[in-house]
């Protein structure tokens, strides 16, 4: 299921092409692989990992107690809402599900830079969240950015830099104009080497550059 849905947007690589048809030297590469980063990224660093996660859930579930399950989904940021009895989440795929008798579960992922949603499991749905707090712009710098590309530009720009990457129609929705403006305003950044544009089936989806995530954020890397 995954790799019809992931071929569907993108040409296979041979090895992901070898894994799809169930090729048992692609899977002990990737075992392999996926080993070694674990033991050199992961496990050094797995104590500080622990604690940091105990503290954030800790962190979490008082703001739940206290103001409930949208004041806690805000703290997240990345531009997840709760209203009217719906969560809202900014994926890169435009598509209502029911939560039903499931569960909902939040899971940071370290090598992500955007907001996803898990397959569906019978008994839960998860929301993989970038981990670490999600990237803002500061007043003073906003107030800058808009003075060098204008409001409409700047806007858009710091859009996508904080989500990590967004659809145009997510876009014209999240700051209130068309989708013509918000077309005119992401041609001009991607001229200008700001954004990159990458269509999905009929959609399509604007992501940063570094450069744009280095002008929208002079002190923070884009890695």
């Amino acid at each position: 299921m995954y790799f019809s849905h992931l071929f569907a947007r993108r040409r296979p690589t041979p090895f992901t092409k070898a894994l799809a048809e169930g090729d048992e030297r692609a899977y002990s590469v990737l075992a392999t692989s996926v080993d070694r980063l674990r033991s050199t990224a992961v496990d050094p660093h797995r104590s500080m990992i622990t604690s940091a996660v105990a503290a954030r859930a800790a962190d979490l579930s008082h703001l739940y107690v206290a103001g409930g399950a949208s004041a806690m989904l805000y703290r997240l940021g990345h531009d997840i809402g709760f209203r009217a009895g719906v969560v809202e989440v900014p994926t890169a795929f435009e598509a209502d599900i029911g939560l039903g008798e499931r569960s909902l579960q939040i899971q940071p992922v370290a090598l992500s830079r955007r907001v996803t949603l898990a397959e569906p499991a019978s008994d839960h749905l998860t929301i993989r969240i970038p981990a670490g707090a999600p990237p803002r712009l500061e007043p003073d710098h906003m107030a800058a950015l808009r003075s060098l590309l204008g409001d409409g530009r700047a806007e858009v720009l710091a859009a996508i830099v904080t989500s990590g990457g967004v659809s145009g129609r997510q876009l014209a929705s999240l700051l209130g104009v068309s989708d013509a403006a918000v077309s005119r305003y992401a041609a001009v950044l991607r001229q200008a080497g700001l954004i990159r544009t990458l269509r999905m089936g009929q959609a399509v989806r604007h992501v940063a550059t570094p450069l744009g995530h280095h002008l929208a954020q002079p002190y923070r890397s884009p890695l």
